[in-house]
């Protein structure tokens, strides 16, 4: 299940806090992940089988907090979501598998597709067994990392 919610629905609280409810899940339901969105654009969802896909925004409609959610992505038995992320097409980032290394990848390696869109395309290589248990996405922060064409002194001649 996924639900999307306003940020103004979420009061600040103190060190002491213990949290609100965001979503209510059901039965063999877990949270996978939470993220705060632009206005507009995409995300990225990956299953357990490595398959993955992108999905609009708006294809997640606005509830209250502490709705039911919409279905995410309805997958085959035994496949399970892994991970979500957002962010521009060209943003890298890093699945974690059951066995084998972390392995990285582009968010734009996945299809656009719908959200009741049952097919999502492998983004990355798994031996039998293996499985992605997760995702990590890099962090930029562009104010405090200085352009290479800025560091760079150009030498004339004298």
């Amino acid at each position: 299940m996924s639900i999307r919610f306003s940020e103004e629905e979420v009061r600040p609280m103190g060190l002491a806090a213990a949290g609100v409810n965001g979503i209510k899940l059901g039965v063999g339901d877990e949270v996978i992940g939470c993220q705060i969105l632009p206005a507009t654009g995409e995300i990225f969802v990956i299953a357990s089988d490595g398959k993955a896909k992108r999905v609009e925004q708006k294809d997640f409609p606005a509830q209250g907090r502490y709705g039911k959610g919409v279905i995410a992505w309805e997958l085959p038995p035994r496949v399970t979501l892994a991970g979500l992320a957002s962010g521009k097409g060209n943003a890298v980032i890093t699945l974690h598998l059951a066995k084998a290394a972390p392995k990285s990848t582009r968010l734009d390696a996945a299809p656009l597709r719908k959200r009741a869109a049952v097919r999502g395309e492998a983004v990355v290589e798994m031996k039998a067994r293996d499985a992605v248990v997760g995702l990590t996405e890099g962090w930029v922060l562009e104010r405090y990392v200085e352009k290479k064409s800025e560091k760079r002194e150009v030498k004339g001649k004298k």
